[in-house]
């Protein structure tokens, strides 16, 4: 997770986004007085556009396949799972539900997977 609420970062031991395979980037939802770079992640519809911009400025453009939000406790096994017949997917990562004041966090994460646009 990154230390900035207004960063994504890329999980490294996935593929980069457009990749074959499964890439994930995760963010936070909020911080302690601002919200973070997914606020709006929940929101996401599937069909929504998705674009990440890599280092050298170039683009990769994704289409939203599903929206889920799951228990925290479950997103370890469900952040690699690929949806059918997409090849080269980008799964969102950030928190939502509940927040637990006793725990400090929230209860459920929210998992948005797209397929790559093109090619």
């Amino acid at each position: 997770m990154p230390s900035n609420i207004n960063l994504a970062g890329w999980f490294t031991g996935s593929p980069l986004p457009g990749q074959p395979g499964v890439s994930i980037i995760d963010g936070h939802v909020q911080g302690f007085y601002n919200p973070g770079i997914f606020k709006h992640l929940a929101d996401t519809k599937p069909g929504n556009s998705v674009d990440v911009e890599f280092g050298n400025h170039t683009w990769r453009h994704f289409s939203v396949v599903s929206v889920q939000s799951l228990p925290a406790s479950q997103v370890s096994s469900a952040q690699y799972t690929a949806e059918p017949g997409v090849q080269r997917q980008l799964t969102l990562i950030t928190c939502g539900g509940p927040y637990d004041t006793a725990n400090r966090e929230y209860t459920n994460r929210i998992l948005v997977r797209a397929r790559l646009v093109g090619s």
